[in-house]
């Protein structure tokens, strides 16, 4: 009875595992450069980014169509959004800089603070409120 049991419960490990594993899709994006970052503001909408020339997309339909969306600089590192259309990425060259988007990333504005410095993770809570922190600038880590 004990191996009966012990079998049930490999089998069913088994079918639950495969099907947990079938869910998983490969999705193409407009992007030939790999993406390393992104965010999912809503269930059905995605933001993604890329190194080098900072290949930027997004989809708000569950990645059936992506939108290759204008990147303000090269060599960003990350992007956080809220919606569909309001999102900011940060990186670029020189280093340290922040632009916002809130059409979609047709127009980027860039978003000053100070001192400039490496920014090592941006994240908002809604279109008005983010933090993100900074390497250190004379020995003072930078939160914002």
């Amino acid at each position: 009875m004990r191996y009966t049991n012990r079998i049930f419960s490999l089998i069913s490990i088994l079918i639950c595992t495969s099907f947990t594993v079938s869910q998983w899709q490969t999705i193409q994006t407009p992007s030939s450069r790999n993406l390393f970052d992104l965010n999912i503001p809503a269930p059905s909408i995605v933001w993604a980014l890329g190194p080098g020339d900072s290949s930027i997309v997004r989809t708000t339909n569950n990645g059936q169509t992506w939108i290759l969306v204008n990147s303000p600089v090269t060599q960003l590192i990350h992007i956080a959004a809220v919606d569909q259309n309001t999102a900011w990425v940060c990186g670029g060259n020189p280093i340290g800089r922040i632009f916002k988007t809130t059409d979609g990333g047709s127009n980027w504005v860039e978003q000053t603070y100070s001192p400039a410095s490496y920014i090592n993770n941006i994240y908002f809570f809604n279109a008005n409120s983010g933090i993100f922190i900074t390497d250190q600038v004379a020995g003072v880590y930078g939160f914002f």
